[in-house]
């Protein structure tokens, strides 16, 4: 059978059509948030507050600090990744969205080196490209962390889950198979699975830059509401997350009532 004869679209009307799916995931997971539970909507109010805050930290909404603005650019960098994540995640390419997750969680673990160092602070910015990629690459970042003993935004193991499923191509890669039976499927679908597991990875990352963001460009207001964000948005996280998500598949695969659905 040809294209002609499915009536397949070609050209602009087939860019249409997916950007007609791409409308009908969006409004597919705003109607089904209310009801996924206590923390997931809960996470998203966070954190567009988080964001609100994050975008006026990065563009001097309090007042200028002058000089190079490097601080500033870095947090717009990340809450830039944050809103294009968000996007990602409603039309259904999960993925992608988990892949500015990752650039988020390299950018928390850096900015969490600055403010316990800021020697290392001031060397990264007058640092060479030769330098900056031989110093301060992400797993040289994660490992000055470790030695120092102190919490990783993002640590190995989520930057390698992150980095299989998300960025690197490999013979098991299934793209936005973020449901039950491990079906592959292209953007443009609601997966509730996808939505919850993004949103989590994606609040956690942003509620570090923001509790970092004020250690490092000091905004001259009441640094308490960041912190009180930056908390509330941490604490509202549900359980799902690159590390939980297979073992949750699994129990719900190794349960009688899933046997019973597919004999």
């Amino acid at each position: 059978m040809s294209d002609e004869q499915r009536k397949i679209p070609l050209g602009s009307e087939f860019l249409r059509l997916v950007w007609d799916q791409e409308r009908k995931c969006k409004e597919d997971f705003d109607e089904w948030l209310p009801s996924a539970g206590i923390k997931a909507p809960k996470t998203l109010d966070a954190l567009g507050t988080a964001l609100s805050y994050l975008d006026r930290i990065a563009s001097c909404w309090w007042g200028c600090r002058e000089g190079t603005h490097i601080e500033e650019r870095l947090v717009g960098k990340a809450t830039s990744n944050a809103r294009a994540a968000l996007e990602l995640l409603r039309s259904g390419y999960y993925d992608e969205a988990l892949g500015m997750v990752r650039q988020i969680g390299e950018t928390a673990n850096l900015l969490c080196l600055f403010a316990q160092s800021p020697e290392l602070h001031e060397r990264w910015k007058i640092a060479s490209e030769k330098e900056s990629r031989t110093e301060f690459r992400p797993v040289k970042v994660r490992l000055r962390l470790e030695k120092l003993r102190l919490p990783l935004p993002m640590d190995e193991e989520t930057y390698r889950l992150l980095s299989k499923q998300s960025v690197h191509v490999n013979p098991q890669t299934s793209p936005q198979s973020h449901n039950i039976l491990g079906r592959p499927m292209l953007g443009g679908y609601f997966q509730e699975a996808g939505s919850l597991l993004t949103l989590n990875q994606l609040g956690s990352m942003v509620g570090w830059v923001l509790w970092l963001s004020v250690t490092l460009v000091k905004p001259s207001t009441d640094r308490s509401v960041f912190v009180e964000a930056s908390v509330n948005l941490l604490r509202s996280i549900g359980a799902i997350n690159m590390n939980t998500i297979e073992n949750l598949f699994n129990e719900i695969r190794d349960s009688n009532r899933f046997k019973g659905t597919i004999a």
